[in-house]
């Protein structure tokens, strides 16, 4: 049972990714030129399910899963290993920030980096030399080539 959950809650999280990510995919002029947030960032943001929310959950994964057929472009969710989120968190971090990609060929991908309290990335471009507080985490590891097949979410 605690296998289960484990999974669970890293499928969610994956799942909340993919649905952004294939939101942001039909809306045209995101990403283009955007006045900086002015709002404060919530430090506090995300929390656990409850039982009512882990229905809605398994709602949402299996309207992914029937909209979004195409396993070849659409993933049904990225592997992260502890390790990489651990070294993401370490140092100034306060959160961890999922950015949307589109590979070379079109197809979904998942990009990771830190925050600071306030919202910043913790990533410079310019740097000489990857600091272990600030680095891009990023995974070729996705479903439907490494998953969970027993997996509430994929099976419900």
């Amino acid at each position: 049972m605690k296998k289960i959950l484990s999974s669970f809650w890293m499928y969610l999280v994956l799942f909340l990714l993919l649905g952004t990510m294939v939101g942001w995919q039909q809306r045209p002029g995101l990403g283009q030129n955007r006045p900086p947030r002015t709002d404060p960032i919530n430090p506090k943001a995300g929390k656990k399910a409850d039982l009512k929310e882990q229905e809605m959950v398994f709602r949402w994964v299996k309207n992914y899963r029937q909209n979004f057929k195409d396993s070849t472009k659409y993933s049904r969710s990225f592997f992260f290993s502890k390790k990489i989120l651990e070294d993401i968190t370490k140092g100034k971090s306060a959160g961890v920030r999922i950015y949307q990609a589109l590979d070379d060929n079109g197809v979904m991908q998942a990009v990771i980096i830190g925050t600071d309290k306030d919202g910043k990335d913790l990533f410079d471009p310019n740097a000489a030399v990857v600091e272990s507080s600030s680095f891009i985490g990023l995974t070729l590891e996705k479903c439907p080539n490494n998953c969970d097949g027993t997996s509430p979410l994929l099976t419900r």
